[in-house]
């Protein structure tokens, strides 16, 4: 018996489209941490949208906690933050082997020489106010980064 041509073009159509959809497994993971729900919840938001998978957490104990659990491939988090602060969460996640080259991006409104009080422990400072599109930049090419120097071990 001959499959309809119906059928056909419908097994034809779910392995184009299995194949057009993104895998979960593909789409990097960024931890947000802020205290300021606003931003958080934005800045999650942006991401989500710009194609990244997101966890949200309001201060370093919770990052902490999630980190213990799941693996993320950036980490994006305030500096002054009630219970932690995100200078001692990124000396906590620097000092887990498997996360030590996570890249961490602080987001601050201190105006203080953060650079000079931390040398080393993020990647990359971004002073408040920021746009999004500015700090998407900043993720991609971060994350571009990693990627090549995980090809090349």
């Amino acid at each position: 018996m001959n499959p309809s041509p119906i059928g056909h073009l419908r097994s034809r159509l779910d392995i184009v489209m299995s194949d057009a959809r993104p895998s979960l497994e593909h789409v990097p993971l960024i931890l947000v941490v802020d205290d300021e729900s606003t931003i958080r919840n934005g800045l999650s938001a942006f991401l989500e949208d710009s194609g990244y998978r997101v966890h949200r957490a309001q201060n370093g104990s919770e990052a902490m906690q999630f980190v213990r659990t799941a693996v993320p491939e950036l980490i994006v988090t305030d500096y002054m933050m009630p219970e932690m602060s995100g200078d001692e969460l990124a000396k906590r996640v620097r000092a887990i082997a498997a996360m030590a080259r996570i890249p961490i991006i602080l987001i601050t409104g201190a105006g203080l020489p953060i650079e000079n009080m931390t040398p080393g422990l993020f990647t990359d400072i971004v002073a408040k106010p920021f746009s999004g599109a500015m700090l998407v930049s900043h993720i991609d090419m971060l994350l571009s980064h990693m990627g090549r120097e995980a090809s090349h071990q």
